[in-house]
């Protein structure tokens, strides 16, 4: 199978389109005011949903890790993702301010409309990062053994996820939304790319049933392990001691990326994709799309608009009715980004076009 088709595998792109649609959940639940105006059953029950789609991150790291790893650093993709960033800033801030839907100081302007400026997208900051450190950590990654990758791998979740973690981020730190947590990350994709789970230990006697199966209860056990510690926390967060009160900020760390538990619960959702036999034109054309969700979404005068619309900026008490807010919202928010990434991609506008002028800026250098 060659590259370019095996980027296009369908189990996978039904993977990103999933984790896409997870991360819109995680933001109207993160960004908003809404558990901060739950009661605490509600509140606990939110926690419980958010908890289980904290996988949406890793994913996309393990799926580059995965085809990757043994592939030269795109400068085009790179480009490519600065480009559209770009474009759905300067869209916005012309959308918006000319509708006189939001007030914007000059320098607010100025920082949305700064091309190199992508703080507003912290996924996309690290990524950015990552995509020039791959051809490094891919030909440390050619070299190794599978031993040694192993043992790679086993240090920098010992480093960088379990210690961050048990420390309160005292010794070293990785909150999850760092460098070295792609880069972890990525080596462990890299891992299952050049040595696919059917090939590897027990795995390759088993039935794809059977690994199937393996592979949901590691998710749903870490899951759950990681939710009932995360409970534990919030009820000795409520004792009058100075060690417990210590542990429980420890504990608080349930919903970090670098936690070794979601770390397992993505690696064991990552691998469950692998497993699937999927072929559709329709799933691998959505899932292109899964980049301008993010883009159009999180995009940070657009995201306080939304709220408002879906009134989850709110200081009333929510009732049970905002799971079905949430869920309608979702579907909402996301397919009218893909539209709206659609549309952009049909008329070629950002990404790939700010590529093509920059090569062709530099054949016209070379010529002269």
């Amino acid at each position: 199978m060659n590259e370019r088709s095996r980027n296009r595998q369908s189990n996978f792109e039904l993977m990103r389109i999933i984790s896409m649609v997870f991360i819109v959940i995680c933001h109207l639940v993160t960004r908003t005011t809404l558990l901060l105006n739950c009661t605490p059953s509600l509140f606990l029950a939110i926690r419980f949903i958010q908890l289980f789609i904290t996988v949406h991150v890793n994913s996309f790291i393990l799926i580059t890790g995965y085809f990757q790893y043994k592939k030269q650093p795109s400068q085009k993709k790179a480009i490519s993702l600065l480009g559209t960033s770009w474009f759905y800033r300067i869209l916005f801030v012309i959308l918006f301010t000319g509708l006189n839907i939001v007030q914007l100081t000059k320098r607010e302007i100025y920082e949305e409309v700064y091309p190199l400026d992508i703080t507003d997208y912290w996924f996309i900051n690290a990524y950015f990062a990552l995509i020039f450190l791959a051809p490094f950590i891919n030909k440390l990654i050619e070299k190794l053994t599978q031993q040694e990758h192993r043992k790679l791998i086993l240090i920098s979740l010992l480093l960088f996820s379990i210690i961050p973690n048990i420390s309160y981020q005292m010794t070293i730190q990785n909150n999850g939304f760092t460098v070295i947590q792609f880069v972890m990350i990525y080596i462990i994709g890299a891992y299952f790319g050049k040595y696919p789970l059917k090939d590897n230990l027990h795995f390759k006697n088993y039935s794809k049933p059977k690994t199937q199966l393996i592979l949901i209860t590691m998710m749903m056990l870490s899951f759950f392990f990681n939710f009932l510690i995360y409970v534990f926390g919030q009820y000795i967060a409520t004792m009058n001691n100075p060690i417990w009160q210590e542990l429980a900020n420890i504990i608080g760390q349930s919903f970090n990326y670098s936690n070794i538990l979601i770390i397992i619960q993505s690696v064991s959702y990552f691998l469950f994709f692998e497993t699937l036999q999927i072929k559709s034109k329709i799933i691998d054309k959505l899932a292109s799309l899964t980049v301008g969700v993010y883009f159009v979404h999180d995009n940070v005068i657009v995201r306080e608009w939304l709220y408002k619309i879906f009134k989850l900026n709110t200081d009333k008490i929510v009732s049970k009715k905002i799971f079905l807010t949430i869920f309608v919202a979702t579907i909402i928010i996301y397919f009218a980004s893909s539209l709206i990434e659609w549309i952009r991609q049909l008329l070629g506008l950002g990404g790939k076009k700010l590529w093509m002028k920059i090569k062709s800026s530099k054949k016209q250098k070379q010529l002269a």
